[in-house]
């Protein structure tokens, strides 16, 4: 469900990331269809093989931007008595990256919600298992070879969790929503959960299954698009060439728009790139407006598919494909009364004396103070 960033979601730290299983269970080793197997399993190789699970670290989640107040609201879920949440909402909305970040945020060391025990990498933290487009028999096989076969297994996680909260995080469930096939799944689950009575279970797909088979209430929490400025943020921070002012100003865009269509395509140099120099939000706020939101919406992946069109080649913000036949702005072939309307609408007045010389309010810095969209780290 989404995307980087997101909203994509961001610094390393100790989330134990399995997104890929090392060892399957074998169909031999794996336990009958329905549920944990009972008996304990001997200890020495399953122990070491959970505690290396359990200490990889995971990267951040590259350009996640906002959710801040996702993050808290599922930190404050699981730090009540609610033990299963389920991350929901369309293709794109930024559920995977949602997931990934509040692993890594929370299993940092320290006081966190599912802060590794002083004692060791190996007690409490975080576990994301993506299981997007398996089928029921692969997702439990990962599923036996995160937690165990048996029930003995899950209770040494509990163990060496030394009375902390530890959290599994399954990602992309969606295959196994109206499955028959995945009844041995649920009640994997559900004995896990009641044999380790730390574990919390957070889990994401398009909708959620209210009615899933486990013991503990099933809480759903469906991802928000971003907030404008985020999603600013984002579509700057992805684009593949730094933001001008001709982006933001419809002025200069029917400009630049003009100078590549007698030059067959070519864009001229188009000066000196928007830089931030403190002016952050000022800028974020100014591209908000932008009607190329309009068009794409707050979606994560939405953003990063328009993101990936703004490249060198590309004139002017303004002549964004998106763009081209919408409502938001006329055909960029003709950028005139349509598009500075848009502009109008969109932006604001933002600079009185460049309205009154074009006899229409526009949006836009007249001094050129600008973003530098192209380097991530300047944002």
């Amino acid at each position: 469900g989404g995307s980087s960033s997101s909203g994509g979601s961001s610094s390393s730290s100790g989330l134990r990331l399995l997104s890929s299983p090392r060892t399957s269970a074998s169909s031999s080793g794996a336990p009958p269809p329905g549920a944990l197997r009972r008996e304990a399993s001997g200890g020495g190789a399953a122990a070491a093989r959970h505690t290396l699970l359990m200490s990889a670290p995971a990267a951040a989640v590259e350009d996640f931007v906002g959710r801040a107040g996702a993050l808290v609201s599922l930190g404050q879920l699981f730090l009540g008595v609610r033990r299963v949440a389920w991350l929901h909402g369309p293709q794109g909305c930024g559920k995977s990256a949602l997931a990934a970040e509040f692993c890594r945020y929370y299993a940092l060391p320290g006081d966190r919600l599912f802060s590794p025990a002083l004692g060791g990498a190996d007690r409490g933290g975080a576990r994301l298992l993506r299981l997007g487009g398996l089928g029921p028999e692969a997702a439990l096989s990962r599923l036996q070879e995160a937690l165990g076969a048996s029930v003995g297994e899950v209770q040494r996680l509990e163990a060496s969790a030394a009375g902390r909260r530890w959290l599994l995080a399954l990602d992309g469930v969606d295959a196994l929503l109206d499955s028959e096939g995945a009844a041995p799944l649920w009640s994997f689950l559900s004995d896990a959960l009641s044999a380790a009575q730390s574990l919390r279970l957070l889990l994401t797909s398009r909708r959620p299954l209210y009615a899933a088979p486990l013991p503990c209430k099933v809480v759903a929490f469906e991802v928000p698009p971003l907030s404008a400025e985020d999603a600013a943020l984002l579509l700057a921070r992805r684009s593949h060439r730094p933001l001008y002012q001709r982006d933001i100003d419809p002025i200069a865009a029917a400009t630049a728009i003009a100078a590549a269509s007698a030059s067959g395509g070519r864009v001229e140099p188009p000066g000196e790139p928007l830089v931030l120099a403190g002016r952050q939000r000022e800028f974020v706020q100014q591209l908000a407006g932008h009607p190329l939101f309009a068009a794409i919406g707050g979606l994560p992946g939405s953003i990063l598919e328009a993101a990936s069109r703004i490249t060198p080649q590309l004139p002017s913000l303004f002549a964004h494909p998106v763009l081209q036949g919408s409502a938001a702005s006329s055909s960029t072939s003709c950028v005139g009364d349509g598009a500075l309307a848009a502009g109008h609408r969109a932006m604001g007045a933002a600079n009185s004396e460049a309205a009154e010389a074009v006899g229409r309010e526009v949006g836009g810095d007249p001094g050129g103070a600008a973003v530098d969209a192209g380097g991530a780290d300047m944002l």
